[in-house]
C-alpha cells in the first residue's frame, strides 16, 4: 500500500493450508523477504507450525513469481526473516526452536551458484539467544543479538555469525538494544535503567536518558532523530537525540507495540 495515496497492489496469494508470517523489506525498498507456514500445528507443549518456508518477492519485477530454494523449507522449527541486502545479493534469517530461542542462523546467497554448491547455509547459534533480540541493521550489513547469559551484545557483519564480536556494558545489566536508522553503525542500548547510544567499533558512547525504573525501547523515528521509550510507572515518551528532551506521547496506561512519528 502506498501510504500517501492509499493505492493498493496485490502481490500474491498464499496457498490453501498455509499462513503468512514475518516480513522484512530489502535494504533498497524494492523487495520483501517473508515466511509462510502451515496452518496445522505440531502437538505437544513446544507447538509451532508443522512446516515453514522462507521466500522473497521482487517488487521491481512484479510479474516474476516468488523466489525460494528447496533447503528453505523446514518441518519443525520456524523461519524468522532478518534482512535482505538486495544489491549485496545476501538474505539472512534465523530458525526458532523450543522456548523461542534462536536455533540456527541462515544465509541465502543470491549470487549464481554452481550445480554442486548450495546457496543456503545453516549455522547453529554458538550462544543461547532469544530469537526476538536478533536484529539486522537498516542497511542489512550488520546483525546484533543480546546474549543474556554473558550480558553482552554479539555483533557480526557480512552474514558470518562465526566472526561475531562482543560489546560489553561492564558490570551493568544489558536489557535491550536496537540499531539506529539513518546512522548504520549506531546502536541504542538500555543498561540498567539508562539509555545510551554508541557507534560500533568506536569509543563514542553518549547517555541519552537516565531512567528511574525499567526502560524499554519501542520505536525509532524514521530518520533516527528521536526514539520512543517506555519506562515502568510513566507514560510512553519520545526523546530527541539532539537535545535529550523528552515529550510524553499520551496518557494511555497500556503498552504501545509500535509507533509512527511525524515531524
Amino acid at each position: 500500500m502506498d501510504v500517501p495515496g492509499g493505492a493498493e497492489q496485490r502481490l500474491m496469494s498464499i496457498a490453501a493450508g498455509l499462513e503468512g508470517g514475518s516480513i522484512v523489506w530489502s535494504n533498497d525498498g524494492t523487495g520483501l523477504l517473508y515466511e509462510v507456514h502451515s496452518s496445522q500445528q505440531l502437538p505437544g507443549a513446544g507447538g509451532g507450525p508443522q512446516s515453514s518456508a522462507l521466500e522473497s518477492f521482487d517488487l521491481s519485477t512484479p510479474q516474476a513469481p516468488a523466489a525460494t530454494h528447496s533447503e528453505l523449507r523446514l518441518t519443525g522449527g520456524e523461519f524468522v526473516p532478518l534482512s535482505w541486502d538486495k544489491p549485496g545479493l545476501l538474505a539472512t534469517a534465523l530458525v526458532t526452536g523450543e522456548g523461542g530461542f534462536a536455533r540456527s542462523y541462515v544465509t541465502w546467497d543470491r549470487r549464481a551458484q554452481s550445480a554442486a554448491q548450495s546457496p543456503v547455509k545453516f549455522t547453529q547459534f554458538p550462544w543461547s539467544i532469544v530469537a526476538f533480540t536478533v536484529q539486522a541493521s537498516p542497511d542489512a550489513k550488520r546483525t546484533l543479538a543480546i546474549d543474556g547469559e554473558a550480558n553482552v551484545l554479539r555483533i557480526w557483519s557480512g552474514g558470518d555469525v562465526a566472526a561475531a564480536v562482543m560489546v560489553a556494558p561492564g558490570t551493568a545489566q544489558l536489557s535491550d538494544a536496537r540499531w539506529r536508522p539513518g546512522t548504520p553503525a549506531d546502536v541504542a542500548w538500555v543498561v540498567d535503567n539508562n539509555l545510551a547510544v554508541f557507534t560500533y567499533q568506536t569509543n563514542n558512547v553518549r547517555t541519552i536518558h537516565r531512567g528511574q525504573n525499567m526502560v524499554r525501547i519501542l520505536s525509532w523515528r524514521a530518520d533516527g532523530s528521536g526514539i520512543v521509550l517506555n519506562e515502568m510507572g510513566r507514560v510512553n515518551f519520545v526523546v530527541e537525540m539532539s537535545s535529550g528532551q523528552a515529550t510524553e506521547l499520551s496518557d494511555f496506561g497500556g503498552v504501545i507495540a509500535g509507533a509512527v512519528l511525524l515531524r
